[in-house]
């Protein structure tokens, strides 16, 4: 069976896509006192950057880090700025494999965030949509 995209690459850019602009920077990536503190348990710097990838990520544009994913220099900057630690150490981030796993599960617990499993289907399957959202009828397996 052929998957079907329901955006264009260009929509998902749109809506997915990490912005460099210096406004959306602060409106979106900018870390709260409560993200400090959890970020400061971290004792090197790159991972202290690397958590904050993770936390500002889940909050916008609400995936986490795809692995893959060119992060933007500003971004980058942005954030390791904010931290006081120097941008360049995000290259040093995560040479053990499972410490990016771990500092994702670590935010999604900051973030009271929780995958969205096949149990949550019938909540989802009620919320009322607006009227340009396809209605849901059976959980994608």
């Amino acid at each position: 069976m052929v998957r079907r995209s329901l955006l264009t690459s260009s929509n998902c850019q749109d809506i997915f896509g990490i912005s460099d602009d210096p406004e959306h920077l602060v409106r979106y990536y900018t870390l709260g006192r409560e993200d400090h503190a959890l970020i400061r348990t971290r004792r090197r710097d790159e991972n202290r950057l690397g958590l904050a990838l993770h936390i500002a990520l889940l909050r916008h544009p609400g995936q986490g880090w795809v692995e893959g994913t060119e992060m933007p220099e500003r971004f980058v900057a942005w954030l390791a700025e904010q931290l006081s630690v120097p941008n360049a150490g995000l290259a040093d981030y995560a040479v053990r494999r499972k410490t990016r796993s771990e500092h994702h599960q670590l935010a999604m617990r900051h973030l009271e965030l929780a995958p969205f499993e096949v149990t949550h289907f019938e909540a989802a399957r009620v919320l009322p949509l607006d009227q340009h959202l396809v209605r849901i009828t059976e959980p994608v397996s």
